[in-house]
């Protein structure tokens, strides 16, 4: 887990917040607002797939999924989980 947030807050900048939401799932808050800059990020994100991570002397590929999620002004913690949890199930199709 440790290892796989790293690689994630690495694509981030000081103005972002990386959050483990629950088991290997993580949420990238960042304030962009431009579709094209939040695209962006989530590819600079996506590019460590394949990259391995070294766990017990055995090299695992690091495996990420990316879903996009705007938050709205009256934020309702339970409505953005589930915003989040629909964007990556898309993902994943």
């Amino acid at each position: 887990m440790l290892e796989t947030a790293s690689r994630i807050e690495k694509s981030a900048d000081d103005s972002m917040l990386l959050m483990r939401i629950g088991g290997d799932e993580f949420a990238l808050i960042t304030g962009l607002y431009d579709y094209e800059a939040v695209k962006d990020l989530s590819e600079k994100v996506m590019s460590k797939n394949g990259e391995t991570i070294n766990f017990d002397g055995e090299d695992l590929p690091l495996s990420l999924w990316c879903g996009i999620t705007k938050i709205p002004e009256s934020l309702r913690y339970n409505e953005f989980f589930t915003d989040m949890h629909e964007a990556i199930s898309v993902s994943k199709q």
